[in-house]
């Protein structure tokens, strides 16, 4: 395995290497992306890879040997540890289950195999084990199927579901769903007079606080109806009927939520005066008083479950129905995001039939692939990606694109593309390359060389880190690796350019980073060692209270992973003047005349006299009269300077007179 491994990864670090494009033309620096080989091609990499569960890990399926606890030829599931070799072997369970801590420091999985001596019972539990390879059981010895439902983040709780009676109050054989802490389990879906009967849909808060399930076991004495509904319970063990005490049954849960205060849900029940055709399945929201809001309730068409797509307060829907008059016209079904915080529905486009893929992000904004020409300049049959928002379709994918482009996954800030297409000018080869597409450009992220096929096969919820599944010869026994975007290195350092005057604007210029995916640059300038407010773009005007000062600009480049910033060196601005100068004494042969003139910032501050604006001889703050001076004008000059450069100012004239 480490051979392979070797081999893979001097294939890699030749073909996964490439200059970037941007939108804009400007090529960047060669890096080299951080890709690592996690299965060589030819190794047996069976199915779809999965996102990366944590930093550097990445859960994979393998009917190969690839580790040496494996010793029978049943596809088994793996948890491999980028750069080494697979560390766990979950034995002879096909497509089991595996979860990894927030900590990044266990993870936990299903095995029969028997992992510990005080494992004997021969059915399914749930271990854990540490990246060094410390395995424990984490579920009692005793038989009955166990399957692991997910795990908080913080890593102190696991969710299992099980038939085995793993405590007095289950007091039954059907499945139930159980908490474990440091080992010791909690009953979440009985209490002591109560059984359990069929428990689906588990899910869990994103902070772990509020977990749920749908029932048709009436847990609670209000519950008298005997129909599937959602229950949740919180962290001191309150159980709370989420659904409506009515004789028809919610179907399922949509998603997992991310906020305690609502539950989503699908039913053909009418559950409010506006859902007029029963029949249908719609879409409520449950509060934690049990009210339904209906989301999709305002006609009588059908909704279209195979487009539920949730993700934080959005969920993005395709049904028939016109949704609480947003005015779409075109050919139903159409797509709608509903906002779960307004309980309310946005139209997205009409004839959702001809689009694939969509794709929705946690602001609600939707991406889609059609083959169909939604904008001008795009006249070929080849699908294409595209931001659609109220009937409005604007082309993510270049319209450089001969050949079918797809979005596998979208933010709010960019979205990643798989297509043979050449997008940037340095992309030569006819293989399917992996893109990322912003606002300020597309970038190649992975050049795959003479790969028969590259493609994204998962990707975690930042998009940090992504699978490829790679074909080198076009056998599809696909080899995987692991990308990472790397955040951002600093290689120069900014400077203030211009003429550090007041009124006049100084420059940011020369700070350069190495990264991939950068978007554009952010600025901030500092006066004194304190931040400017709003002063945030590459130049800064200099204003009045900024005279005599140091200043300096802060460049950070930034992509998904991180960012790094560079600070300039600090510059003085010039004095200024706020007034002008003036002219003291009596304008008459024999007395003598003073300038004054004060400058802010200033270090040091010299005088000039003029007469009738001429120069003269006379270099100090204090000018004497002379008889040649009668009937003439008299006038001063101060200069004040420091390091940051000099400023001037010239008084008003005064007229000598005789007496």
């Amino acid at each position: 395995m480490r051979r392979n491994q070797k081999t893979v990864g001097i294939f890699l670090a030749s073909a996964l290497s490439a200059s970037m494009t941007l939108g804009d033309g400007r090529a960047d620096a060669v890096v080299d992306r951080d890709v690592t080989p996690i299965i060589a091609p030819g190794n047996g990499w069976r199915g779809g890879a999965t996102a990366p569960l944590s930093d550097g890990y990445v859960r994979v399926q393998s009917d190969h040997a690839l580790h040496a606890s494996d010793v029978n030829t049943e596809p088994d599931v793996y948890v491999v540890a980028v750069g080494s070799e697979p560390i766990v072997a979950s034995g002879s369970i096909e497509g089991g289950s595996v979860v990894v801590g927030q900590d990044n420091d266990e993870i936990y999985f299903e095995s029969n195999a028997g992992l510990v001596p005080s494992d004997t019972d021969g059915t399914t539990d749930i271990y854990a084990m540490t990246f060094t390879g410390v395995r424990r059981i984490v579920t009692p010895n005793t038989h009955g199927v166990l399957r692991s439902l997910g795990v908080s983040q913080d890593g102190t709780k696991v969710w299992v579901s099980t038939n085995a009676a793993l405590l007095p109050s289950d007091t039954d054989s059907d499945t139930d769903y159980y908490e474990f802490v440091d080992g010791t389990a909690r009953h979440l879906t009985a209490e002591d007079h109560h059984g359990s009967s069929t428990v689906t849909d588990f899910f869990t808060t994103s902070d772990g606080q509020l977990v749920g399930w749908t029932t048709n076991e009436p847990m609670l004495e209000l519950d008298t109806d005997s129909v599937a509904d959602i229950y949740t319970r919180d962290t001191s063990g309150v159980i709370e009927l989420r659904t409506p005490n009515t004789p028809n049954a919610v179907t399922s849960v949509v998603g997992d939520p991310l906020r305690t205060d609502h539950v989503v849900g699908l039913t053909t029940s009418a559950l409010v005066s506006a859902d007029v055709d029963d029949s249908r399945v719609d879409l409520y929201s449950f509060s934690d008083d049990g009210t339904a809001t209906g989301l999709t309730t305002s006609g009588n068409g059908a909704f279209d479950v195979s487009f539920v797509v949730a993700r934080a307060e959005h969920v993005l829907v395709r049904t028939s129905d016109l949704l609480q008059g947003t005015g779409a016209n075109g050919t139903a079904p159409y797509l709608y995001t509903v906002n779960l915080r307004l309980d309310e529905a946005r139209f997205v486009a009409a004839d959702a039939s001809q689009l694939a893929e969509p794709r929705l992000t946690d602001s609600g904004r939707v991406f889609v692939a059609t083959d169909a020409s939604k904008s001008a300049g795009d006249g070929d049959a080849h699908f294409d990606v595209y931001q659609v928002a109220e009937g409005q379709f604007t082309l993510i994918s270049d319209l450089a694109s001969t050949s079918d482009v797809f979005a596998p996954f979208a933010w709010d800030e960019r979205v990643l593309l798989s297509t043979t297409s050449a997008l940037v000018s340095d992309d030569t080869d006819t293989a399917l390359d992996v893109y990322e597409r912003r606002q300020n450009g597309t970038t190649r992220l992975v050049d795959s060389g003479h790969a028969h096929h590259t493609q994204i096969g998962g990707a975690d919820r930042d998009g940090i880190e992504f699978t490829l599944e790679l074909d080198i010869d076009g056998s599809s026994d696909f080899g995987l690796q692991l990308a990472r975007f790397a955040a951002p290195v600093a290689l120069t350092t900014p400077e203030v350019v211009g003429r550090r005057e007041v009124g006049r604007r100084v420059r940011c210029v020369g700070a350069s980073f190495d990264g991939d995916g950068l978007g554009p640059h952010a600025f901030n300038w500092f006066v004194a060692g304190a931040p400017v407010p709003l002063a945030v773009t590459s130049s800064f005007e200099i204003r009045p209270t900024d005279a005599g000062r140091l200043i300096r600009c802060r460049v950070t480049g930034s992509n998904v992973a991180g960012s790094a910033t560079r600070i300039s060196e600090t510059v003085r601005v010039a004095p200024h003047f706020a007034n002008r100068p003036t002219v003291t004494g009596r304008p008459v042969v024999g007395h003598s005349l003073a300038c004054s003139g004060r400058a802010v910032g200033a270090s040091n501050i010299v005088f000039r006299w003029f007469r009738d604006g001429v120069g003269t001889a006379q270099r100090t703050q204090q000018y004497r009269i002379r008889p040649a001076d009668v009937g003439h004008r008299l006038s001063c000059l101060a200069i004040a300077t420091n390091a940051g450069g000099s400023a001037t100012a010239r008084s008003t004239t005064v007229l000598v007179r005789t007496t």
